[in-house]
């Protein structure tokens, strides 16, 4: 369980998240994440995405694993649809810009598929029900990924999506890092996504999303972390944003781990500026 919140223009929104993975069979368990939230903050509608639809119960993730061997695992249910680095903010321009953002979960099949240094996950995706008319979106993607020196400490990778609904289709081409040096590592991904919208007019534009994190365990129980975040939107949509983050994440115990981080954004064509802060806790009620 989680509770977070933010303090901010419009005061202090306390949100709940509870997770869940539970093992039925040696090859069957279900996992599930469901966020409540008092009062949301959805993004707002852009020049060509709608805006997202808040609810104050939110299904992340519904899902139901088949291990069929030591390799293959498959998946299916509702879920965020997967990213190369995988980190679990959901505010970031990787994710956030991505369609509905925090509110997007499609109902989705997956396949994981693990060889000593190489990992495959194919996907295909549908509407989950909650977007507004002519943004139900259906497709498919993969996530490719080598260990380059067989250790899990230095893995790169490339991310394929291409999805289509009513009001238009995108086709997203990404590259990913994670990379471990010790006490300290490197957490990247760059998307470029070609975007094509038919209504209110038809119109093509590009839009890139870059993600770099740098964390360091200043002890085992403590991890410090300095994120960059950069989105570029092309004409007739231009957007110019850059952020920073500080992070600083503690474990108290095997049961529960708190967390702070200082954001500041900035729109580089209105010359404006955002400063957030997140206040976290973390409460596991089985080991």
């Amino acid at each position: 369980m989680f509770v977070t919140g933010r303090p901010g223009a419009m005061g202090f929104r306390p949100r709940l998240i509870y997770r869940n993975v539970t093992t039925v069979t040696d090859t069957v368990r279900v996992s599930a994440m469901v966020t409540g939230e008092t009062e949301s903050a959805p993004r707002p509608a852009l020049g060509y995405d709608p805006a997202a639809r808040p609810s104050w119960l939110f299904v992340n993730t519904a899902l139901v694993h088949y291990r069929a061997s030591q390799t293959i695992e498959f998946a299916a249910g509702r879920d965020q649809l997967p990213t190369g680095v995988n980190v679990p903010d959901l505010a970031l321009f990787i994710k956030s810009r991505e369609r509905l953002g925090y509110y997007d979960a499609p109902v989705q099949v997956k396949m994981f598929w693990n060889a000593r240094r190489f990992h495959m996950m194919p996907f295909g995706y549908g509407p989950a029900g909650n977007e507004p008319h002519g943004e139900r979106e259906s497709g498919s993607g993969t996530l490719a990924e080598v260990d380059v020196l067989g250790r899990q400490r230095t893995v790169l990778g490339m991310s394929l999506l291409r999805g289509t609904a009513q009001n238009g289709d995108r086709r997203t081409v990404g590259t990913y890092a994670r990379l471990g040096f010790g006490r300290w590592g490197i957490l990247a991904e760059h998307d470029i996504t070609d975007r094509e919208r038919l209504a209110p007019a038809a119109v093509s534009f590009q839009q890139n999303a870059t993600f770099a994190q740098v964390f360091w365990a200043v002890r085992e129980w403590l991890v410090a972390s300095a994120i960059g975040e950069r989105l570029r939107v092309a004409q007739p949509f231009p957007e110019r944003l850059t952020a920073g983050k500080l992070e600083l994440a503690a474990r108290l115990s095997s049961q529960a781990t708190v967390g702070v981080s200082a954001r500041v954004q900035r729109d580089a064509v209105t010359g404006r500026q955002a400063r957030s802060i997140t206040v976290q806790a973390a409460f596991k009620t089985v080991q």
